[in-house]
């Protein structure tokens, strides 16, 4: 329903943000088709989407990506760590064909999230992945 585009906006990045605070880490969901402009992908992320969105659509996705990113002029050397987040039928409420979302909710996501690309999912796809980065001494 429409109330839960606002407390799952809200909650998942707070909750995600508590989880790395406590963990000492940079942690967050992307995506390739983002809702929320927070879950825009660095160039890395988008990279590894893209790679994982055709793992994927093979039927060969895997668990996980842990890269280690060498230092640069002015940034630290960083393991790099996606976990990729697919849909689950729970999720289509709110990422399913925009024709079946129940109603108000097309409408609380067009006045939250008015660039929204975050639709017209089916079960089983990738929707993005948690990302993570740890910096390296």
């Amino acid at each position: 329903h429409a109330g839960a585009v606002e407390a799952c906006a809200e909650l998942a990045q707070q909750a995600t943000r508590e989880e790395a605070e406590r963990a000492g880490l940079a942690v967050r969901r992307v995506s390739l088709r983002w809702r929320n402009p927070a879950d825009v992908p660095d160039a890395f992320e988008r990279a590894a989407l893209e790679r994982l969105e055709i793992e994927a659509k093979a039927g060969a996705l895997p668990v996980e990506v842990i890269e280690v990113a060498p230092a640069t002029a002015g940034n630290p050397a960083e393991l790099r760590y996606l976990r990729p987040i697919v849909v689950a039928p729970l999720c289509l409420g709110c990422h399913g064909a925009p024709a079946d979302l129940a109603p108000g909710v097309a409408e609380a996501l067009a006045r939250r999230f008015p660039a929204d690309t975050a639709t017209g999912y089916a079960a089983g796809e990738l929707r993005g992945a948690v990302s993570v980065r740890v910096r390296l001494p």
